[in-house]
C-alpha cells in the first residue's frame, strides 16, 4: 500500500503544482485584461482632455474677436489672425469679412467707407442699427462707420440656430 499512497503522494504534489500554475496564469491573464482596459480608459480620457482643450481655444479666439470687435479694436483682430494661422477657419469674425463689409481701422476708431450688401448679415437679430450711410434700391451702398455705430451694430439680442437667445 505504500508504493500505491506513494504514488498518489507524487500525483497530488504535481496536481498542486499544476493548479498553482494555472491560478498563476489565469490571475496574469486578468490583470492583462485590467491594464487593456485601463489604457483604453486613459487613451478616452486624453481624447477628450484634447477635445476640451481645442474647444476651450476655439471659444477664447471667438470671445477675443467678439469683444474686439465691440471695441473697435479691428487692428487686433486683424493681428490675431496673422499670428494664428487657423483663425480665419475658427473664428467667423475674418479681416476679409470686416473689409468687405467696409470696417477697416484707422486711426482714432474712425472706419473706412465700404461698400455693403444686404446679404452681408446673418442669424435673426432682434433690434435695429441705425447708421450713417446710403443704399441703392439693388441693395448696394456705402457706409460710414463710428465706433458707437460699431458697438450698436455689434449689440444686441441674437436667436440662435438651436432657439437659445444670447445678449451681446
Amino acid at each position: 500500500m505504500r508504493g500505491k499512497g506513494a504514488d498518489m503522494g507524487t500525483s497530488a504534489r504535481e496536481n498542486q503544482e499544476a493548479y498553482r500554475e494555472a491560478v498563476k496564469a489565469l490571475k496574469k491573464d486578468r490583470v492583462d485584461e485590467v491594464k487593456v482596459l485601463v489604457k483604453q480608459a486613459l487613451e478616452a480620457l486624453h481624447a477628450a482632455e484634447k477635445t476640451r482643450r481645442e474647444a476651450v481655444e476655439t471659444s477664447q479666439l471667438i470671445k477675443r474677436d467678439l469683444d474686439d470687435l465691440r471695441a473697435g479694436h479691428l487692428d487686433k483682430i486683424k493681428e490675431r489672425h496673422e499670428k494664428i494661422k487657423k483663425a480665419d477657419l475658427i473664428s467667423p469674425i475674418t479681416p476679409q469679412k470686416l473689409e468687405k463689409l467696409g470696417l477697416s481701422a484707422l486711426q482714432g476708431h474712425n472706419f473706412t467707407y465700404g461698400t455693403v450688401t444686404a446679404g452681408n448679415v446673418g442669424g435673426n437679430i432682434i433690434g435695429a442699427f441705425q447708421g450713417v450711410g446710403s443704399v441703392t434700391s439693388s441693395g448696394q451702398g456705402q457706409v460710414s462707420w463710428s465706433l458707437g455705430q460699431l458697438q450698436n451694430a455689434a449689440s444686441g439680442t441674437y436667436i440662435l440656430g438651436d432657439g437659445s437667445i444670447k445678449y451681446f
